[in-house]
């Protein structure tokens, strides 16, 4: 069994972060540093300051005894866009080039975060599968990059944005259907290509309308399937749907027919701790062998936002009971902005705890659950 471990995310911290995050006790920082502000051009030179930034950073974690983990921010330069298959390029040869930079004084990788929200941004269907495709590829390309820098055993993830779909009427087989669309819509256009190597047919097929998938070129589903050595699980609520007259389609390519049923929540989610450990007993199920990390979206301020938070930890502490391989969980964001808790807030030029931190560091305190040792 492996015992759970807590992470704290946000953006590059400076000194007092990097202290007040240590005094939470968390295991893990990962933070998600900008491409556009670190190369400003495609494949131009990266900014000497930024990565002296980065270097100081993660090596300011070490000295703190918190593991820096590295997501490659795919907020591309201005002139370049995911719908470009050069973009996808461009990501691997950054990654190298920070990986070399960087080297050990980094922990882990995380390719991508949350890249499905920002492929279904773009404004048709073909768009944004092409979108979703690229992005699948930038994060083979840039996984090959960092283990080519730092060797085959650097520890290199993914976080993906997956949705829990539940039908409005669990025995009408139109809404199954629903539910099926938007599984493949939402969560199989990546799975697919970085875990399977492949796209499924049902995939394929319900989007023949909107695309000829002519971006997939011979080879990529192979550079695509690079080894992932943790898996992070994003995670919003849930989501109810039927079939129906729809309002569907965009985002939800080849769900035109798909009507969703608005929610209380951000987005007509539903607020569903339950979801959280539906979808990380799915994906053990699925995938055995593939260390998992809890990243859900934490809502709300003060107690409403430990709440939520409380019922998210005691979702992911039972998936791991139930025999998923979780390792850990990342709370974030470190400092919060206008409306949203962080772990930490500003008083009197200080950095404290907020009433959420302040529980995220009772509970690493107390003893992080055990769950099935993975990979």
């Amino acid at each position: 069994m492996t015992a759970l471990r807590w992470a704290a995310a946000g953006a590059t911290p400076d000194p007092r972060v990097v202290e007040a995050v240590a005094g939470l006790g968390v295991d893990a920082y990962r933070l998600t540093l900008s491409w556009a502000r670190l190369q400003p051009a495609p494949d131009g030179p990266l900014d000497d300051r930024e990565l002296d930034r980065l270097r100081a950073a993660t090596r300011a974690l070490r000295r703190a005894g918190v593991d820096p983990v590295i997501a490659l921010g795919h907020d591309a330069p201005l002139g370049a866009g995911w719908g470009d298959r050069a973009t996808a390029q461009a990501y691997g040869r950054l990654a190298g080039r920070v990986a070399g930079a960087l080297g050990d004084d980094v922990a882990a990788w995380t390719t991508l975060t949350r890249p499905w929200r920002l492929a279904f941004a773009a404004p048709t269907g073909a768009e944004a599968l092409a979108a979703a495709h690229h992005l699948s590829l930038g994060h083979g390309l840039a996984a090959a990059a960092v283990r080519a820098e730092l060797g085959a055993a650097a520890v290199v993830g993914v976080e993906l944005d997956l949705h829990v779909t539940h039908p409005a009427n669990a025995t009408s087989s139109g809404d199954l259907e629903a539910v099926a669309r938007i599984d493949a819509a939402g969560n199989h256009v990546f799975l697919g290509p970085v875990l399977d190597g492949s796209y499924p047919v049902r995939l394929r097929r319900q989007t023949v309308g909107a695309s000829d998938w002519s971006f997939v070129r011979p080879g990529d589903l192979e550079v695509t399937r690079q080894r992932v050595d943790v898996l992070g699980v994003s995670y919003d609520g849930s989501r109810l749907v039927r079939r129906g007259p729809g309002n569907g389609g965009a985002p939800w390519v080849g769900a035109d027919d798909v009507e969703h049923v608005a929610g209380p929540g951000p987005d007509g989610l539903f607020p569903d701790p339950e979801g959280l450990t539906e979808l990380l007993t799915a994906l053990d199920n699925a995938y055995p062998e593939l260390p998992l990390v809890a990243v859900p979206t934490l809502t709300g301020t003060g107690t409403a936002a430990v709440g939520h938070a409380r019922a998210l930890v005691a979702a992911t502490a039972e998936a791991g009971a139930a025999g998923a391989g979780v390792r850990g969980f990342v709370a974030g964001p470190a400092v919060g902005g206008p409306g949203e808790d962080g772990l930490l807030r500003e008083a009197g030029g200080a950095l404290v705890p907020t009433e959420l931190g302040q529980w995220y560091a009772a509970t690493v305190r107390a003893g992080a659950p055990t769950t099935r040792s993975v990979g």
